[in-house]
C-alpha cells in the first residue's frame, strides 16, 4: 500500500471511530446519479490524487489503473496502442475517473454487442468501511475462486468500499467502422435493429434519436464494405459519426437536455413499450430514454425496470420519485447484509444506492 492509499485508509478508519459519514469523490462527474443524500454532516474523501497507470501489458490485453486516473487519459493511451475499453464508458462532463467508471457501472453504445463494465473487470483493490485494504480478483481471466467481490463492486456507487486499483481486460480496436443514418419512426427503427441482429450484421452500436435511426458497423474493411449493403440509410462522414456516438454516450444531444427528470427504461428489445413517448432508443431498442417532466413511466406495467437517471433540477427532493426501483424481500435483505459486511458503521456514501 503506497502513501496515498494509506492516507485514504486512515481517513476511513478515523471516520469509523468518530461515526463521521464520508462522501467518496473522484471526478464528481456523476453526482446526479443515485439517491440524494444529506451531505451536510458528511466529509468528502477525495480520490482524485490517487492516479496513474500501475501496469499495462499490451500483448496480454490487460491494463491496471489507479482509481483517480481520468478516463480520458486511459482511453488515449489505449488508442495510441490500437486498443480500447469495449464497453465505451461515458465521460459526461469530461471529469470521469476509472473509479467512477466501476462504481457507477455505466456502459455506452457498444454494451449489447461487446458486454458491460462488469464483464471486463479482472480485479480490484479497495478499502472497506473499517479502513481495511483488500485485493480481489487478478490480472488474467478465469483466476477467481469463491465469491467474485471485484465485480460485486461494479455499480455499488461507493457503498461497499473505496475502489483503489482496477485491472481491466481490453480489446483491439476495430480496423474500421461506419455509421448509417435513416429517417424512420421509432417502431421502424426497432424492427430494423431486430432484423440486423437476426442476420448477423457486424453491428457495434444502434440508436434512434429525433426521428432518425443510427447504426454503426465495425470490423475489417471488407466486413464493413459488405455490411454497408445490408444496412439502410446513408453513410455519415467519419468524424460526424464519431461525434454522434460520443455525444450520445455523454448525453450531450439536445434530446437529453432540459430541466425535467430523465428516465432510463429497460425493456425487451422488440417491445413496443413507450415508443410513442420516448425521445431516444439505445442498445437495439432495449434502453429507452424519456425526458418528460409530468410523466412517471413506473405507472406503466410493461417496462422491465425504470431508473430516474436524472432528477428534475427544480424538483423538490421530498416530492421526487426515488431513482431506483424499490427492492423488497430477499433481494433487499441480501443488499443490506452486503452493506453491513463491508461497511458495518454505514459511513461510506450512505443512502446513495440503498435508501436508509
Amino acid at each position: 500500500m503506497d502513501a496515498t492509499q494509506q492516507h485514504l485508509a486512515d481517513q476511513i478508519h478515523q471516520a469509523r471511530r468518530t461515526g463521521t459519514r464520508l462522501r467518496i469523490v473522484g471526478g464528481d462527474s456523476k453526482s446526479f446519479l443515485g439517491n440524494r443524500t444529506d451531505e451536510t454532516h458528511a466529509e468528502t474523501i477525495d480520490c482524485s490524487q490517487y492516479k496513474g497507470i500501475v501496469d499495462y501489458q499490451k500483448e496480454e490485453l490487460m491494463i491496471r489503473v489507479k482509481a483517480g486516473t481520468p478516463l480520458v487519459e486511459v482511453e488515449k493511451l489505449l488508442l495510441e496502442n490500437g486498443q480500447l475499453l469495449p464497453f465505451e464508458p461515458p465521460e459526461f462532463a469530461g471529469g470521469s475517473t476509472i473509479g467512477g467508471v466501476v462504481a457507477a457501472g455505466l456502459s455506452g453504445p457498444a454494451r449489447p454487442y461487446f458486454g458491460s463494465v462488469r464483464d471486463y473487470v479482472l480485479g480490484v483493490s479497495f478499502i472497506d468501511g473499517r479502513g481495511i485494504a483488500y485485493e480481489m480478483g487478478g490480472q488474467v481471466m478465469k483466476n477467481v475462486a469463491g465469491y467474485d467481490v471485484s465485480r460485486l463492486l461494479v455499480g455499488s456507487l461507493g457503498e461497499m468500499g473505496l475502489i483503489c486499483d482496477v485491472s481491466f481486460k481490453v480489446l483491439p480496436a476495430v480496423q474500421t467502422s461506419a455509421t448509417f443514418i435513416s429517417r424512420v419512426t421509432a417502431s421502424e427503427a426497432v424492427a430494423e435493429f431486430q432484423h440486423l441482429q437476426r442476420t448477423g450484421a457486424p453491428v457495434t452500436a444502434s440508436a434512434w434519436v429525433d426521428g432518425c435511426a443510427y447504426v454503426r458497423v465495425g470490423g475489417s474493411t471488407i466486413t464493413v464494405t459488405h455490411a454497408a449493403q445490408r444496412v439502410n440509410g446513408d453513410q455519415m462522414e467519419a468524424q460526424a459519426g464519431l461525434g454522434f456516438w460520443r455525444d450520445l454516450k455523454n448525453q450531450q444531444l439536445s434530446a437529453f437536455q432540459g430541466e425535467g427528470p430523465l428516465w432510463r427504461i429497460s425493456v425487451e428489445p422488440g417491445s413496443t413499450a413507450l415508443l410513442d413517448e420516448v425521445q431516444v432508443l439505445e442498445w437495439g431498442g432495449g434502453i429507452r430514454w424519456l425526458n418528460a417532466p409530468d410523466f412517471n413511466p413506473r405507472t406503466r406495467t410493461d417496462p422491465l425496470s425504470v431508473t430516474l437517471f436524472r432528477q428534475g433540477q427544480n424538483k423538490d427532493p421530498g416530492q421526487a420519485p426515488v431513482p431506483f426501483q424499490t427492492l423488497t424481500g430477499t433481494v433487499l435483505e441480501l443488499n443490506k447484509r452486503l452493506k453491513r459486511q463491508f461497511d458495518p458503521a454505514s459511513i461510506l456514501n450512505t443512502g446513495r444506492l440503498l435508501e436508509v
